[in-house]
């Protein structure tokens, strides 16, 4: 942690993404030459430096204003008692599955 290295673009399949920020950062476009890569680095750094627990996630009510449609609230009710009844089944703690 705070140690020097070289700033890389990697890329990665979408559904690695676990979580988004609230936080918005702005980098060069072509991440290609090394002045880009070392700056959007640096930006970086000064977000975990801010906000050392990590950055804010993406909330959808309160971020993106979702919460007023009726149609989000009902998906996330219905999504949150099927999380619910999955976690209630007998074989949602069972080691061999």
């Amino acid at each position: 942690a705070g140690a020097p290295g070289s700033p890389l673009v990697v890329p990665f399949p979408l559904d690695q993404v676990g979580a988004l920020s609230s936080i918005r950062m702005y980098v060069a476009k072509d991440l290609r030459q090394p002045e880009p890569r070392k700056a959007a680095a640096a930006h970086l750094a000064e977000v975990l430096r801010r906000f050392p627990a990590g950055p804010p996630t993406l909330d959808p009510e309160e971020d993106l204003g979702a919460g007023d449609s009726e149609g989000f609230s009902s998906a996330r009710r219905a999504l949150e008692k099927a999380e619910r009844m999955l976690g209630a089944h007998p074989l949602a703690g069972a080691a061999t599955l």
